[in-house]
């Protein structure tokens, strides 16, 4: 599967992803665990954000000089992507630009899903939704018009548009034969078992969007955010998510790959541009921290 770090390079991006998980382990010498952690947080330096399972977080936390997102939530800036995503998927499976009537099933309606469901029913979609959380599943159908589907009945509700946006893998190989959507496009990272899945999806005349293009709004919100761009720059750029997504769809048709093929190649194009430029100019690409 493609990571974190593709989602920089394939939107165009001079900077690449690092990603940490850091786990804590509880010992006697609290200065040690300390310790411990004041040297992964001088090895990221900066950072986008931190999140860690343990009531110590502020180890961690504590060292991030240079937080995005501290201010406003990446959240809608994300969903605002999947949108536009999902309709250049619409725009290249049936050939319209128009979500009117679409279909669309999001499974999970925490801020991203529920911030979604809500775009695509503006855009006059019809919109279900699922999620673990009933009562949070039914306060957003509710408020859009929608109905709620059972995370049983998920894996072969019948929509044009699958939107994953809650955990990770919810398209193994055994689920396969049984979907019975068109496009599954949604800002779940890892939607798929692993990269086989695409092969599998694509026989089955599924058109799946890559995951790290198509929720790769927020980290586009981080950079503007560092770029101090107003909010009419920031949508902009984010919107040209769907842009890069007609992009790697048409490219992907014209030859003959998958969607998932294409943008990591994409991506492992560019970074090997960019390591070309910097060692032109007698410097070094530094790789992401992995812990």
């Amino acid at each position: 599967m493609e990571t974190l770090a593709h989602i920089w390079p394939v939107i165009h991006h001079d900077r690449h992803a690092g990603h940490a998980v850091v786990g804590i382990r509880q010992g006697a010498d609290g200065d040690a665990i300390e310790s411990r952690e004041l040297d992964v947080g001088q090895q990221l330096g900066s950072a986008a954000g931190a999140r860690t399972g343990s009531a110590q977080e502020d180890y961690l936390t504590g060292m991030v000089q240079d937080a995005a997102c501290a201010d406003e939530d990446p959240w809608p800036w994300t969903a605002l992507g999947v949108f536009q995503a999902i309709r250049s998927a619409v725009r290249a499976r049936f050939g319209t630009g128009s979500l009117s009537g679409v279909r669309v099933l999001v499974q999970g309606t925490g801020n991203v899903g529920a911030s979604l469901a809500h775009q695509l029913a503006a855009a006059d979609s019809h919109v279900d939704v699922s999620d673990i959380d009933l009562d949070r599943a039914n306060a957003v159908a509710d408020a859009i018009g929608g109905h709620v589907v059972q995370p049983s009945d998920v894996v072969g509700y019948e929509c044009d548009v699958f939107a994953p946006c809650a955990v990770a893998r919810v398209v193994p190989q055994q689920t396969l034969p049984q979907l019975a959507c068109s496009i599954i496009a949604g800002g779940a990272n890892d939607t798929l078992e692993d990269a086989s899945c695409a092969d599998g999806l694509a026989a089955a005349g599924i058109l799946y969007v890559p995951d790290f293009v198509v929720n790769s709004g927020g980290v586009r919100f981080v950079h503007a955010q560092r770029s101090a761009w107003d909010r009419e720059a920031t949508t902009d750029f984010i919107e040209q998510i769907g842009v890069r997504v007609t992009e790697i769809l048409d490219d992907a048709a014209s030859s003959e790959r998958t969607p998932l093929e294409t943008a990591g190649l994409m991506a492992r194009q560019l970074i090997d541009a960019k390591r070309s430029e910097i060692a032109a100019g007698g410097r070094q690409l530094r790789p992401s921290v992995a812990v």
